[in-house]
Formats: structure tokens, sequence, C-alpha cells
């Protein structure tokens, strides 16, 4: 993701030196490393109100790869092609507060639709 979309940092939790630290605890250091926003599969992180509160309040967005299946280089060519169609949107996005953008990937379409909605 690092060449094709210069606009952006991406860096992995273990390029961050975050493996073993909770969710509520990467938030806030995230925000003060300047991030924006995290893409991960932890739909938890909307569920439990502890950490919608914390991606709120470091002002994250949430980027949700849904329905990603398969293992190995199978999982990762489903997740980059997705995250490689919607990107370019996320990264223009104007919106203000943080927003969960739920991303399928979905191989019968050109372009893949992201849903929205506020954290």
């Amino acid at each position: 993701m690092r060449r094709p979309f210069k606009a952006g940092l991406y860096r992995s939790y273990i390029d961050e030196d975050l493996r073993r630290t909770d969710d509520v605890d990467i938030f806030p250091v995230l925000q003060q490393r300047g991030f924006t926003a995290i893409i991960t599969q932890d739909r938890n992180q909307l569920f439990y109100e502890e950490e919608r509160r914390g991606l709120r309040e470091a002002g994250l967005h949430w980027v949700g790869l849904v329905d990603v299946k398969g293992k190995g280089i199978r999982f990762h060519s489903q997740a980059l092609s997705a995250l490689a169609t919607v990107l370019p949107d996320l990264i223009g996005s104007t919106l203000a507060t943080p927003h969960a953008f739920y991303v399928t990937p979905d191989h019968s379409k050109a372009l893949r639709t992201v849903v929205a909605e506020p954290i």
C-alpha cells in the first residue's frame, strides 16, 4: 500500500511496536503519532462502547475489512484489492468526525462500494 498511495502513511501495529497493546490503549498512541485512521478486521472495536469512544476521542476513522476469506496469499490479495479500490476516496474524505467504513471485497464489481456511518 505504501508505493501507490504516497498521500498516506501505512504502517502496521508491528511497525509501530504495539503488538501486546490493548485496543483502547492503542488509539491515543496512534493519535499522538499523527494517524487519522485504522484498517482492521476487528469489528469489536465498534461493538464495545469503550472502544468506540476511544476511536472517537482519538479522532480515528475505522476502516473495516468485512468478509475477507481465505488464507495466506488469497486473503492478502482480496484485502489489498478491496482497499486499493476504495482508498483514494477515503484519503480524499473531508469528514470532520470519525466514521466507520465497511469495505467488502466484491470481485463481481469493477468498483466496490463502501458503507460509512459515524462512530
